[in-house]
């Protein structure tokens, strides 16, 4: 019983694995154009899930010649390694340079594979039973040299490639891609190299390796969603997001109910019902969650709908008063007039389109940004300086904290887009006579912008949702400015890109609020 509670397990992680892998091959698939990296990085991930699923097939029926034979699948492994290999030199963009080495590697790999096939016994003999496997490899008399060449030397060497890139890159953004690439590499490589170890008889549980995928995955996810080593669209971000999430969660539950089983074996006291009370409450959160987001998705296309027909209704309006107008008999004057409304209401239409389409290429996170130092403070002062007059007719009190000399690696005009909508935003829901602070503050790794108001402040329940595409609060919509609901969200986008962080506080409704990014440091002009 309990070597089948053992395969049972192992092989609830061999699923578990190959789902997550599924999911990161798809991620990929929404790609366009699929470029060389995209392509290379789908074969790897298309040899993990034949690996992942021939090591669980060959390794649980119980005929040695027919798991042989369905391990034998396992020459998947010198894919993996040779597509990866292929995947980090596409990432470093020495595609040219080493392209000689990636041919000579891939026709190394097919020499191998062909050897094998020919001599299938140079690869694996006939399965055995080991440890709770009902059979397990077998190596052939050749079989050590495939893993050495192609889970030692060229991974070791990959990664190398990694590491002497960073070393001589002082890119920010290109160090911090690297970091994750590698980390994710050597999670990966370091945990795969585990189920091997019982092949040569050293008695190491391979399940421990076998979600080698995930680790993998979740290092090399981060630098996709937030360092933009891929060009994805926002949408199919949050959908592979919750994909994993609830892929993640429904792995967590099978490993509860198997573990019921197993201590209940060893620990025939335990309470019986605990662990399916665990497992209840989870899945509950779970669906809560997953509740919340749709709700979240009814909401915000609500709040599209009803911002986007009023703002096009008022100048749509007057275009049919004028019009109206036109028909009559008008004075000059009034002639002149009627024209007007119209000139203006159709530049507010040219506007509000212009901004719909402007959201569609922040989307697009392939859209170029040119990085260059800048002197920040020099900028958020002219930025202070420019909105003097529009505080000085509302009599709001606008004040300074500008740090001096500090530095920052930036596109400045888009930079400068965001700390304009942020104190555009304060001086527009203050209330006349109140008061408007803007800070730029350094510190050892970052450097903080704050834009701190004394006006209409946010909800609590609207704090989550402020950063969301046409989201609008409800004590903003009270207020009834021009906004739609898109600096804010646009805002994050340029932030994000430029690998800061950016948020609001607030204590609530009528309390103020302080609108905060950061970004890292330049330490020198």
């Amino acid at each position: 019983m309990g070597s089948n509670i053992h395969l049972i397990i192992h092989n609830s992680v061999a699923i578990a694995s190959t789902i997550f892998t599924v999911a990161y091959a798809v991620l990929i698939l929404f790609q366009r154009p699929l470029k060389e990296l995209h392509i290379s990085l789908l074969l790897t991930f298309l040899g993990v899930v034949i690996f992942e699923v021939s090591h669980m097939l060959g390794a649980s029926v119980s005929d040695p010649a027919l798991s042989r034979d369905i391990l034998m699948w396992n020459l998947s492994v010198i894919f993996i390694s040779i597509a990866n290999f292929h995947c980090v030199i596409s990432a470093l963009g020495k595609n040219k340079e080493k392209r000689s080495l990636v041919i000579t590697i891939y026709a190394l790999g097919a020499a191998f594979i062909i050897y094998y096939l020919i001599f299938p016994n140079a690869f694996l003999l006939q399965s055995v039973p080991k440890m709770y496997f009902p059979n397990y490899y077998v190596p052939g008399y050749f079989y050590w040299v495939s893993r050495l060449v192609f889970q030692g030397i060229i991974p070791v060497y990959f990664i190398y490639l990694l590491i002497d890139t960073y070393r001589k890159t002082s890119n920010y953004i290109e160090r911090n891609r690297l970091i994750y690439f590698a980390v994710a590499l050597a999670f990966g490589w370091s945990l795969g190299a585990i189920p091997p170890l019982l092949i040569f008889n050293i008695q190491v549980d391979p399940v421990y390796g076998l979600a080698f995928p995930i680790f993998f995955g979740l290092p090399f996810m981060y630098a996709v969603l937030h360092y933009e080593l891929m060009d994805i669209k926002i949408i199919a971000k949050k959908a592979f997001v919750y994909g994993i999430a609830v892929t993640g969660i429904g792995s967590l539950l099978i490993s509860f109910n198997l573990s019921s089983q197993l201590i209940q074996e060893i620990y025939p006291d335990f309470p019986f019902w605990v662990i399916p009370i665990i497992s209840a409450i989870i899945a509950v959160a779970l669906g809560i969650l997953v509740w919340r987001q749709l709700r979240q998705g009814d909401v915000l296309k609500y709040e599209f709908i009803t911002t986007a027909t009023h703002k096009f209704r008022t100048p749509l309006t007057h275009i049919k008063w004028a019009s109206e107008n036109l028909e009559k008999p008008l004075s000059a004057e009034e002639h002149r007039t009627a024209l007007e409304y119209i000139k203006n209401a159709n530049s507010k239409l040219v506007e509000l389109t212009d901004v719909l389409m402007n959201i569609s290429s922040t989307d697009d996170v392939s859209f170029d940004y040119r990085l260059e130092k800048i002197n920040l403070s020099e900028t958020v002062e002219g930025l202070y300086q420019e909105h003097l007059d529009q505080a000085s007719i509302k009599k709001i009190s606008l004040n300074k904290n500008i740090g001096k000399e500090i530095f920052v690696s930036c596109d400045e005009s888009r930079l400068k887009f965001v700390m304009q909508t942020l104190v555009e935003n304060a001086l527009s829901y203050t209330h006349d006579g109140g008061a408007v602070i803007v800070s730029l503050i350094p510190r050892a790794k970052d450097v903080i912008f704050s834009v701190k108001d004394s006006g209409i402040g946010i909800a609590h329940k609207d704090l989550p949702y402020i950063f969301t595409k046409f989201y609008r609060g409800s004590q903003a919509r009270l207020a009834d400015t021009e906004g739609m609901g898109i600096g804010l969200y646009i805002s994050k986008q340029i932030i994000n890109r430029h690998h800061g962080k950016i948020w609001v506080e607030s204590d609530g409704a009528a309390h103020g609020s302080t609108f905060l990014f950061s970004l890292p440091a330049s330490n020198h002009k």
